[in-house]
């Protein structure tokens, strides 16, 4: 599909997850550090790059984000956590974990989070890491403002619906169906504002 293939084309020309496999090249991309140490650093890598912990212990980073799963997994397959654990352990900075946080429960192992699609599936997710419930109104405030802002430019219909692909996963398929399918601005508002109630 149309995202793998994207992938295979970056990583084929050695950007993005693919300069983890390099120490080489991570050390000359950090080397940045040295040169602007008035400003702060900080990575995101694969599971590939924690082969270097060298490499991240020679520079001075804020702190490190680790996804991980290999480039070549993208977001299937179940992310290793020892292997978070353990490049946490060798590398001096703080390391954030990546992937798969879902629920509260996800998230309460790590002291550092950084949530992508977890919070487009639910909004409200970071209050309830702090135990706070948060009201179905949210939800629905919450997504009129992201389709405001969407569908004020080109190509917002497309966002919003990609978004429902992860939005609140436990809203009915005949609602969602009726969401994505939907053929203009308002069709799709309409059929947004069904599904949340």
């Amino acid at each position: 599909d149309g995202s793998l293939y994207q992938v295979v084309k970056v990583t084929g020309e050695g950007y993005g997850a693919a300069v983890g496999c390099s120490g080489e090249r991570l050390r000359d991309i950090l080397a940045l550090t040295l040169e602007y140490p008035g400003i702060c650093f900080s990575a995101k890598i694969r599971a590939e790059a924690t082969a270097h912990t060298d490499v991240f212990n020679d520079f001075p980073l804020r702190f490190v984000t680790l996804h991980p799963r290999t480039a070549g997994q993208e977001y299937r397959g179940v992310p290793d956590r020892d292997l978070y654990r353990d490049f946490a352990e060798r590398v001096r900075c703080p390391v954030v974990y990546n992937g798969d946080v879902t629920t509260p429960g996800d998230g309460l192992a790590f002291s550092r989070l950084m949530v992508g699609r977890g919070m487009l599936a639910d909004p409200g997710l970071f209050q309830k890491l702090r135990g706070k419930s948060p009201a179905p109104s949210q939800y629905c405030d919450f997504h009129r403002k992201l389709a405001g802002y969407a569908l004020a430019e080109n190509g917002g219909l497309d966002y919003l619906k990609r978004h429902w692909e992860f939005f609140l996963p436990e809203i009915p398929k005949r609602f969602r169906r009726k969401v994505l399918k939907s053929r203009g601005p308002d069709e799709f508002l309409e059929s947004a504002d069904a599904a949340m109630q």
